[in-house]
């Protein structure tokens, strides 16, 4: 299985890294990869399970999710990554999320990366956008107006009894149990 693993990963690398652009110090899938993509308030996933788990919290909390696939020898990838910390301290109420797109393989299969970087945008861990290429106008006018989005959407008030009761038992469920108190 690791050799089907690092076989996708360096079929993958060929296909998003330009001719030549593979720095001599990389080696081999088990690098440690030097990202400097992380701070601010963006999370760097190293494995499925750290993405399986901000995809759920993030869907729990009713967050969207930018999730921002990279690779260490992208330059355009370092060069956007001050300005993609930067939209995270702006935008706290997203979730900001950076990719190994060389170390998770499968992720970047699995959503269909072409090129690095590549922005997917999520909700309830559903692509809603797509950014490819490092373009700082586009990406901060999508994160801007899906923060704002996000802000429109937020319930009222959640947190009376009745409501979280509702949602946990279903309508009907609730309904019987009205019903059976009443006749009491």
């Amino acid at each position: 299985m690791k050799q089907v693993v690092e076989q996708l990963q360096t079929a993958l690398h060929n296909q998003l890294a330009p001719t030549g652009s593979r720095p001599e110090a990389y080696r081999d899938s088990s690098e440690v990869i030097d990202f400097r993509f992380s701070g601010g308030n963006v999370t760097l996933i190293t494995d499925i399970d750290a993405w399986d788990q901000k995809l759920l919290e993030a869907k729990t909390l009713g967050k969207i999710v930018i999730a921002n696939f990279s690779a260490s020898w992208c330059g355009v990838c370092r060069s956007i990554s001050p300005d993609y910390i930067s939209l995270s301290e702006k935008h706290p109420s997203l979730t900001f999320l950076t990719i190994s797109a060389d170390k998770l393989t499968e992720l970047s299969i699995e959503w269909n990366l072409k090129v690095t970087p590549t922005f997917i945008f999520l909700k309830d861990g559903k692509e809603i956008d797509k950014l490819e290429g490092a373009n700082n106008s586009k990406l901060q006018k999508k994160i801007t107006a899906l923060d704002s989005q996000a802000h429109d959407q937020k319930p009222q008030n959640n947190s009376s009894y009745g409501f979280l009761l509702g949602a946990i038992v279903g309508r009907e469920l609730l309904m019987q149990i009205i019903r059976h108190y009443l006749r009491l």
